[in-house]
């Protein structure tokens, strides 16, 4: 997995789910091939820096007991992806800061759709 560097674009993450989660961005061109994945415990955020300008896909898992040998939840494990797309500008004097939230969120809807285990991105 390639890390993220080079843009300025940035992407917080907030999981205020009583699961923890893994969430993976991919270009929507190769939403198979995540550029970057990162776990999320239980009722914390992370935000993610270094995005190059582009259009991206974000998937994300939850679930319980996570085993880093095989990069994935034991139990309790669900697979969701964002249904828009994010797009970020990265520029030197302009740069995208998204946030999104794996819990609801009163007044706010973005859309996620559940995906198979076998369509979440690889993370090995």
């Amino acid at each position: 997995m390639r890390e993220m560097s080079g843009g300025r674009a940035k992407l917080r993450v907030e999981n205020g789910l009583d699961l923890d989660a893994v969430v993976a961005l991919c270009l929507a061109d190769e939403p198979n091939i995540p550029l970057l994945a990162v776990y999320i415990q239980s009722e914390d955020s992370y935000t993610i820096g270094g995005i190059k300008g582009g259009t991206y896909v974000l998937y994300f898992a939850v679930g319980k007991d996570w085993d880093d040998g095989s990069k994935k939840f034991l139990s309790e494990a669900s697979y969701e992806l964002f249904e828009d797309e994010f797009k970020f500008i990265s520029t030197q004097s302009k740069y995208t800061k998204w946030t999104v939230s794996l819990h609801p969120v009163v007044g706010v809807t973005a859309a996620t759709k559940p995906v198979s285990k076998d369509e979440f991105p690889g993370l090995s």
